[in-house]
């Protein structure tokens, strides 16, 4: 097994395993880890927000209240943009604001500040004001264009700026710009509404509420779950877990999610594919009603919508999987995959991407062709993911001159092009990549927290593990290498005998026999019970049945002496 272990010795107690798990995780701060401030105490400066901008925002939509001028909150169809659009509409409208929502279609307009959704919210609503949400930091043309029809922007966002040829930032030529890239996009707009609700004296439990969508934004967005993120993170995980929003409980109803057991794990992999869903396959709108609406009869309607949605979604991402992975598997020399296919659709080429990412631990692009009404089209759009140590975005801006768009993240990013740039676009891309990427940066190493004695392999240590939670990027689910297992029973279980259980003890003295889980590898059974020990690197999980509480390991790697 390849593994680098990040804390080298064994602990010897609970004490040090905790001061062990916060060491690798740079926590210096314990008491405000595990008791992470309310975001309402959060201060600007705190979150790399501007005060002077946030200022300057207040005041052009304090004189739009005054003058009754039209808003509209132009948002993004991702979970992260749908939650921003819902926070801010709902804030607005009930400050007696002039607001309308906005949410522009992936497949007819695209990412970001698009001319033509531009024109469209301008035919529709006739906006003096547009405050966007979890975008526009890269729309310099957009928003000066918007100047010229007589709409000034307040921008509110989380993206990389851009940059000059000397390297300095560029920003838009907004009337206010709200930006951190510490922040998902959700809640550098929820910074701004609690600001707006304090200067208008109004009550906190305006945003106190919206803090259900922070932490579902936070999570869905993957941003660093710590410091601010945590704040937000845990105090929206415990407003989803008292929540009154329509919307949500039908989600939950239909999904079988009971309130008191809501975690990240909820957030990760059945609210927020939900939310991803439509933007991805049908209209985002449709997602920010589900979040916005009062009535619990039409709640369920569209909750039955996006479970609908959602599972074409799943087949879809399988079927294109599968084609995807083949392309890869000729490109093993590469040092970023670049995959196209004319059907590969717009709205799962960023779950393709993330897939060949984690499968062969290199950068992946995959390109599909942008479809008109006619069914044709010569613009391609293209989903990228990255590993980490390589930061995609500033990578993929040697070549901006090639592109019709582009923005992300570190570790994200999409941009478009001509059709027929393609193959070029492709051959550049790789060529920089070979020359510019470490080639230790992507061999794909278990990162282990620390190796565990067999005195703690118990469900005291698998309790203390629960208290650093919520797990997501900066702080993931401690994993530990546990060696010499005594194996005491191997066999295949679910659908189609898919995954393995096994039994094991920590040495062959013990009675309690600990159970382990390992997903998808079923297969592995005839190999593994021919060896008497194992050595795992494993979560500890707690599974709870029947009202009694056990340990188990859930195992990412299996090998032997």
């Amino acid at each position: 097994m390849n593994i680098s272990l990040k804390f080298p010795k064994l602990p010897s107690s609970l004490e040090e395993l905790e001061e062990v798990l916060l060491g690798v995780r740079s926590i210096e701060d314990k008491k405000k880890f595990f008791h992470p401030p309310t975001p309402l105490k959060l201060s600007p400066s705190e979150v790399g927000i501007d005060a002077k901008g946030i200022q300057k925002a207040l005041a052009r939509l304090l004189k739009a209240k005054e003058s009754r001028e039209q808003i509209v909150v132009y948002g993004d169809y991702d979970a992260d943009g749908i939650c921003a659009s819902a926070i801010v509409w709902q804030t607005l409208n009930s400050l007696g604001f002039k607001v309308m929502p906005y949410i522009p279609s992936r497949q007819k307009h695209g990412y970001g500040l698009s001319r033509g959704a531009l024109e469209e919210v301008i035919e529709k609503f006739h906006p003096s004001v547009i405050v966007t949400v979890d975008n526009g930091i890269v729309a310099h043309e957009e928003i000066e264009w918007l100047a010229e029809q007589g709409v000034e922007v307040i921008l509110t966002d989380h993206h990389q700026l851009e940059k000059n040829k000397a390297g300095d930032s560029i920003e838009p030529k907004a009337v206010a710009i709200v930006h951190s890239t510490k922040l998902c996009g959700a809640t550098v707009a929820w910074m701004l509404m609690r600001e707006l609700v304090a200067k208008l004296k109004e009550d906190e439990d305006l945003v106190v509420k919206q803090l259900d969508l922070c932490g579902i934004a936070t999570i869905a967005d993957q941003v660093p779950l710590q410091d601010a993120n945590r704040s937000f993170a845990f105090h929206g995980l415990e407003q989803l877990r008292q929540t009154t929003r329509p919307g949500l409980l039908e989600l939950y109803d239909l999904a079988k999610v009971e309130l008191e057991k809501i975690t990240e794990q909820t957030v990760g992999f059945i609210i927020s594919p939900r939310i991803n869903a439509m933007g991805r396959m049908a209209h985002g709108l449709d997602a920010l009603r589900l979040l916005c609406t009062g009535s619990r009869r039409q709640a369920r309607q569209i909750a039955k919508n996006l479970e609908s949605v959602n599972q074409e979604r799943k087949n879809l991402t399988y079927e294109l999987m599968e084609k995807a992975v083949e392309m890869a598997k000729e490109q093993a020399e590469e040092s970023i995959i670049v995959v196209h296919h004319d059907d590969f659709h717009e709205g799962v080429i960023g779950l393709v991407a993330g897939r060949l990412m984690e499968k062969f631990y290199k950068p992946a692009v995959v390109i599909g062709t942008a479809k008109n009404e006619k069914g044709d089209g010569n613009v391609a759009k293209a989903s990228v993911r990255s590993v980490e140590g390589v930061h995609i975005t500033e990578f993929l801006r040697q070549i901006k001159k090639d592109l019709l768009s582009l923005g992300g993240h570190p570790l994200a990013a999409g941009f478009s092009l001509e059709r027929d740039m393609v193959a070029e676009v492709k051959e550049k891309i790789q060529k920089l990549a070979k020359e510019q990427i470490d080639s230790v940066l992507l061999q794909d190493k278990m990162v282990v927290d620390c190796e565990l004695p067999h005195d703690l392999v118990t469900l005291e240590a698998a309790k203390l593990v629960e208290t650093l939670k919520p797990f997501g990027k900066k702080n993931t689910q401690p994993v530990f290498l546990i060696k010499d297992l005594k194996l005491e029973h191997v066999r295949q279980i679910g659908k189609e005998n898919m995954h393995l259980m096994l039994f094991v003890k920590p040495s062959s003295d013990s009675s309690e026999q600990i159970p382990v889980l390992m997903w998808r590898h079923g297969f592995r059974a005839p190999e593994i019970e021919s060896h008497p020990s194992i050595n795992l690197v494993c979560m500890l999980d707690i599974n709870t049945w029947r009202e009694k509480t056990n340990l188990q390991l859930v195992a990412k790697k299996i090998g032997f002496d």
